[in-house]
């Protein structure tokens, strides 16, 4: 898997090169419906827009994690592309958190069901979204977060939808992502 980018606030001045972070693994998906928009998850009570995935749990496979994960944000089963978009790295010095998220493209496969959100997302304002591929790119590089995390989350997002975009340009256009 091709590393897209390393995205830090790590800084040594105030001494905290010897800090231990632990480390979080992630899946993320460009996830597109049959009109080939894009899924989106609107952090309403931070303002701003993420694409959906999360952590892998123990034993768990990134592509299985990440068809879990589409369940739960999306309501949707998914057919995973299996090579990557690829991976960004993010390394949040408050959390002292080093994750590293995996991406990939997948395509809704069945019936659009009902999110089965946690309580977390539930308190942030998480709703889902379906925009166009060049809307969802916009929605993700404009947006300002009203937190620490969130300026992570829409950097690696925007990276990540570009990734794809990019990637998919050369396809057949039946295929693309690009609207």
């Amino acid at each position: 898997m091709r590393l897209l980018a390393t995205i830090s606030d790590y800084c040594c001045a105030d001494g905290s090169c010897g800090t231990r972070f632990k480390l979080r693994e992630a899946a993320r998906a460009i996830l597109l419906d049959d009109k080939g928009r894009v899924a989106l998850l609107n952090v309403s009570k931070y303002g701003y827009f993420k694409l959906p995935g999360g952590g892998i749990d123990p034993g768990e496979t990134v592509l299985r994690a990440l068809r879990r994960e589409l369940l739960e944000e999306t309501g949707c089963e998914a057919k995973i592309d299996p090579s990557s978009v690829g991976a960004t790295i993010e390394l949040r010095r408050q959390l002292k958190l080093f994750q590293i998220s995996y991406c990939f493209i997948a395509r809704v496969s069945g019936n659009k069901c009902a999110l089965k959100l946690t309580p977390d997302e539930r308190r942030e304002g998480f709703k889902l979204a379906w925009v166009k591929p060049d809307q969802a790119l916009r929605l993700l590089r404009e947006r300002h977060p009203r937190n620490y995390e969130g300026h992570f989350i829409v950097n690696r997002d925007a990276i990540l939808m570009k990734a794809a975009m990019q990637k998919t340009s050369g396809r057949k256009r039946s295929s693309k992502i690009v609207s």
